[in-house]
């Protein structure tokens, strides 16, 4: 039972699908240098999903619209009722399982390479889980419904974000129609978006709190794939090189080592 087991359990560690112009999952990996660490911050931070977030989270600061965005959701509840505290809950959760389902399907050509990628993520979701409670304190916000002053930011929202673009980004590894790449992603980003609502139709947040966590997981997990997980040919190239070259008489050997 357990010798047929086994070849299951690699082929779901390893991938399944066929691989897509992305590569191997995990195969492009690599530690990097200072440069694509301020370049990796910079495409993460021009993207909309990072910018637009904080940029209204700004107005809303700014404005009584904060308070009253928060104060009408209390009010109506429109999309979860009285089950908003719960609804986020699973919501989140579901996030965390979508990353590690996508993870595990995502085609690797090793189990090297497989556990490279998990790494990255683990280590993403670590880094977001230490820096959301840190800022809380800085901030020191009240809660719309008084019971503590963590409000901003929101921590289910920030959780939710960080996994929901990793899942999205993993399922770029995976052979499937673009339609249904595209389908999965918008269900990955609305369910993250849903989690920091819920949160505050159970008066845990003001929108902006929401606005900011989102924010802050879409940072990281672009971040984090950008420098660790995306390894370009350059860097590959980068690679110290030794060449032989034949001449008359003998050869003559060259090592070619990258100053950066």
């Amino acid at each position: 039972m357990y010798r047929c087991a086994l070849p299951i359990v690699i082929l779901v560690l390893t991938g399944c699908s066929t691989v897509t112009s992305k590569g191997y999952w995990g195969a492009g990996f690599g530690w990097p240098d200072g440069q694509r660490l301020r370049d990796s911050a910079v495409t993460a931070v021009r993207s909309p999903h990072v910018w637009a977030p904080l940029a209204g989270a700004l107005v809303l600061g700014v404005s009584d619209l904060d308070e009253e965005i928060s104060d009408w959701a209390v009010k109506k509840t429109p999309l979860f009722g009285d089950n908003a505290s719960q609804v986020s809950d699973r919501l989140r959760d579901f996030t965390t399982y979508a990353y590690f389902a996508t993870a595990l399907l995502a085609p690797s050509d090793s189990l090297a390479n497989k556990a490279k990628g998990l790494g990255v993520g683990i280590a993403t979701m670590a880094i977001e889980q230490g820096i959301v409670p840190v800022l809380k304190s800085a901030t020191n916000r009240e809660r719309p419904n008084g019971a503590d002053d963590f409000s901003m930011p929101s921590g289910h929202a920030s959780r939710s974000s960080t996994n929901a673009t990793m899942a999205a980004a993993n399922l770029d590894y995976m052979d499937m129609p673009g339609w249904a790449r595209w389908t999965m992603q918008v269900g990955l980003y609305g369910t993250a978006a849903g989690t920091g609502w819920a949160r505050v139709e159970a008066e845990k947040h003001y929108p902006s709190d929401v606005l900011v966590g989102y924010a802050i997981g879409q940072f990281l997990a672009r971040f984090m794939y950008e420098a660790f997980m995306n390894s370009s040919q350059e860097d590959t190239a980068a690679a110290p090189a030794l060449n032989y070259t034949p001449l008359a008489g003998g050869g003559l050997i060259t090592l070619t080592v990258p100053l950066r």
